[in-house]
């Protein structure tokens, strides 16, 4: 199977299984097994069962579909806020939207301004959402 580039894995708990726990690419020494064996896997179960490795497979690929989450959301933020920001600053001019009734020593600004405090507060109620995506109800991949 290795020659052929797939990844792969070895349980065992005696001596003998200590040469292939060290060759496997994932070796995996279960609950009881020898010191040989367990010095040359990668894993120690400390459960009885084989169970354990499939609820650690099932978890890590929740834990990796959270992380893919969080990257997808940020990155779409990210270029959410970007666009808007960037549309603005150059379609809106705020004098064209000045008031009638303004005297001229209130002149508008010629160009969009953001302060910078605005700025912090739209992006750190951004990042408050991103809380919910570590608390997700996730199904992992198969």
């Amino acid at each position: 199977l290795r020659e052929m580039g797939f990844k792969t894995g070895m349980t065992g708990d005696g001596v003998n299984d200590a040469p292939a726990l060290k060759r496997a690419d994932v070796g995996i020494a279960v609950a009881g097994a020898t010191d040989a064996a367990r010095a040359a896997s990668d894993i120690v179960l400390t459960q009885e069962g084989l169970s354990t490795i499939i609820e650690g497979i099932i978890v890590s690929r929740c834990i990796f579909q959270r992380m893919q989450n969080f990257i997808v959301y940020r990155i779409s933020a990210t270029l959410q806020l970007l666009v808007f920001f960037f549309i603005a600053v150059l379609s809106f001019h705020p004098n064209e939207f000045q008031p009638s009734n303004l005297d001229d020593s209130e002149a508008w600004p010629d160009f969009f301004k953001l302060p910078v405090l605005m700025l912090m507060l739209i992006t750190l109620l951004n990042d408050g959402t991103l809380i919910s995506i570590g608390y997700d109800n996730v199904k992992p991949s198969k």
